[in-house]
């Protein structure tokens, strides 16, 4: 900088003049040697005291944080993000084959457009609220033709056309099996079977919207779509402590019994939502959710909520779901079923 302009520095009085050898005083920036020497100390002690402050910040910081103060505010909206993550995942655990992408379908499933099926197959567990479900159906306007609407184990009748159940029955004893014996692979229709599932819904021949309920029909799905066109299905599904305790009080099956067929019928529900979604409702649920959640269901199948006093009733609801604590794989299956149920 020796003999050159500089801007920063001027000889503002006679005193400095004479203080860095200027032979007379100017108020222009000085040139000389000595001003630019006298410039040179002062930046050195400006870039210390810069240093010295940025170290006393760091060592603040430091103190606050224990390390590097960016890191550190890094490090805590990390652990943030993670907490949020953490409460918004479902504590639940999803049973082997339902794939994640499960999880929020049954919402997006309601708000897709509205499919009418000619056929509406109702879907769940013996002492499930199949009935109830089938009730509801019917009294929005699905036909179920030919039906009992009564019987002793249920106050408003179990809905199940006889000749469906018996075809069901025979179907199942010629694979040595029965309702309390499901079978453990899928049972493959004969002919005549077939043909008797035909005559059925010729039965319905000229009704745009018909539907059926049998519990066993979980356990024989595959022949009635080889049959039917245009076949939707809606389930539903309760908790397995309510179901054995319905089941024994109607005809004294063990608890252990009830479990094992419980588990056997929801997975194949389970199954069945895995390959085409359809909605599902939970029995356990109170009488206003329950009512809200069907009216839902209702309206996607393209049947008319209903004006009058609804088909359910508390006496319906004969056991409730108490605080044993289940078995593998029973609470994984029905934590599943509670993640896809609307």
């Amino acid at each position: 900088m020796n003999g050159r302009f500089h801007p920063k520095i001027s000889c503002r009085t006679e005193a400095s003049c004479r203080t860095i050898g200027h032979r007379k005083h100017s108020s222009r920036p000085c040139k000389s040697k000595a001003g630019s020497a006298l410039l040179r100390v002062g930046e050195k002690n400006d870039k210390r005291r810069a240093d010295r402050i940025s170290f006393a910040v760091l060592l603040f910081a430091r103190t606050l944080y224990g390390h590097n103060p960016v890191l550190a505010s890094l490090k805590r909206m990390k652990n943030l993000i993670q907490k949020i993550k953490s409460v918004r995942k479902p504590k639940t655990t999803m049973v082997e084959g339902v794939a994640p992408r499960l999880q929020n379908h049954s919402q997006s499933l309601l708000r897709s457009e509205v499919i009418t099926p000619s056929v509406t197959m109702v879907l769940g567990m013996h002492r499930s609220g199949t009935s109830f479900l089938t009730g509801s159906l019917q009294e929005a306007g699905l036909e179920l033709g030919k039906h009992s609407a009564w019987n002793p184990h249920n106050l408003k009748g179990n809905r199940e056309n006889e000749d469906i159940v018996a075809l069901h029955d025979d179907i199942l004893a010629r694979n040595g099996s029965a309702w309390d014996q499901p079978p453990s692979t899928e049972i493959s229709w004969q002919e005549h079977e077939l043909a008797r599932a035909r005559a059925i819904a010729l039965s319905y021949d000229g009704v745009p919207h018909w539907g059926f309920k049998d519990p066993r029909v979980l356990l024989l799905v595959e022949g009635w779509q080889s049959v039917l066109e245009n076949l939707g299905f809606v389930g539903i599904f309760r908790h397995p402590v309510a179901v054995a305790q319905s089941l024994n009080a109607r005809g004294g099956m063990p608890q252990s019994q009830a479990f094992a067929l419980w588990l056997a019928y929801n997975q194949r529900l389970l199954a069945l939502y895995q390959k085409q979604p359809f909605p599902v409702l939970c029995f356990d649920e109170n009488e206003d959710v329950l009512l809200n959640k069907l009216d839902l269901v209702l309206r996607k199948i393209g049947l008319e909520v209903p004006k009058q006093e609804r088909f359910f009733s508390s006496e319906l609801k004969h056991h409730s779901a108490t605080d044993i604590t289940l078995p593998e794989p029973l609470m994984s299956t029905y934590n599943a079923l509670c993640v896809i149920a609307i």
